[in-house]
C-alpha cells in the first residue's frame, strides 16, 4: 500500500514542481518586464530632461536680454579673471551699452565688485547714476503714455462726431 501511494504522490510532485517553475518564470518573466519598463521610463524622462535643456538654450540663444544677462554673469564669475580685471571689463561695457536693462545689471555687477574691493565711494556714485537714468527713463515713458492716451482720446472724440 506504500508503494501505490508514493507512485500516486509522484505524478502530484512533478505536477507541483512544474506549477512552482512555471510561477517563478512567470516572476522572472514579470520582474524583467518591469525593469523593461522602469529603464524605458528612465530613457523617457532624460530625453525630455534633454529637450528641456535644448529649448532653454535656444530661447537664450535667440533672446538678446538673456544673452546678455548670462554673458555678465560669466564675466563677473567664471572666467578667473582678477577683480580689477573685471572692473575694467564692466566699466568699458558700460560706456559702450545702450539699452537699460543691460545697463542696470552691469551697475549692479560693478557695485558689487566695488564693494568687494572697498571702493564704496564708486559704489555710490554708481548707484546715484543708475537712479537718475531710470528716472529719466520713466518720465520719456509717462509722458509718451500720457501723449499717447491724449491722441486716442481726441481721435475718438473726431471718429464719434
Amino acid at each position: 500500500m506504500k508503494k501505490v501511494l508514493v507512485i500516486s504522490s509522484i505524478p502530484i510532485l512533478v505536477l507541483a514542481g512544474l506549477f512552482i517553475s512555471s510561477a517563478i518564470a512567470a516572476e522572472k518573466k514579470e520582474e524583467s518586464h518591469k525593469e523593461t519598463m522602469e529603464a524605458m521610463k528612465r530613457q523617457q524622462e532624460l530625453i525630455i530632461q534633454r529637450l528641456k535643456m535644448l529649448e532653454t538654450m535656444s530661447n537664450t540663444a535667440f533672446s538678446p536680454k538673456s544673452a546678455a544677462m548670462i554673458s555678465l554673469g560669466e564675466l563677473r564669475d567664471k572666467l578667473g579673471l582678477e577683480l580689477e580685471d573685471r572692473i575694467e571689463i564692466f566699466e568699458e561695457l558700460l560706456k559702450q551699452v545702450k539699452h537699460l536693462g543691460v545697463r542696470n545689471s552691469i551697475r549692479m555687477t560693478l557695485k558689487d565688485l566695488y564693494v568687494e574691493t572697498e571702493q564704496n565711494d564708486k559704489a555710490v556714485e554708481l548707484l546715484e547714476h543708475m537712479i537718475l537714468e531710470n528716472d529719466e527713463m520713466l518720465t520719456i515713458e509717462e509722458e509718451y503714455e500720457a501723449k499717447r492716451r491724449t491722441r486716442s482720446k481726441s481721435s475718438k472724440a473726431t471718429m464719434s462726431r
